[in-house]
């Protein structure tokens, strides 16, 4: 199956696109999609994208289907979707 990972801010800038195509078994996780993304790319944004625990990483903000999801999460995946990520940024 297919699943679109978007990229905002920082990891857009990290991996030099908007976004990135993976090819997954059915019934993959958000883990595996980001286990996934980490082996096809060294950068440290990227490697980041997960916890010491295996978990999704405090610091990046998912998004699946619109909806934000708690970094305990580890929905399964279908073809078509669109997981978006965001570093958090800030600033004054």
């Amino acid at each position: 199956m297919q699943v679109t990972i978007e990229l905002m801010a920082q990891l857009r800038t990290a991996l030099g696109q908007p976004a990135r195509t993976l090819e997954l078994d059915e019934g993959a996780t958000l883990r595996q999609a980001l286990q996934e993304l980490i082996a096809a790319h060294d950068s440290e944004e990227v490697n980041g994208l997960l916890a010491a625990d295996g978990g999704l990483s405090p610091t990046i903000i998912a998004s699946l289907h619109g909806r934000i999801l708690d970094p305990s999460e580890d929905p399964v995946l279908s073809h078509g979707d669109t997981l978006s990520l965001f570093s958090p940024i800030a600033g004054g």
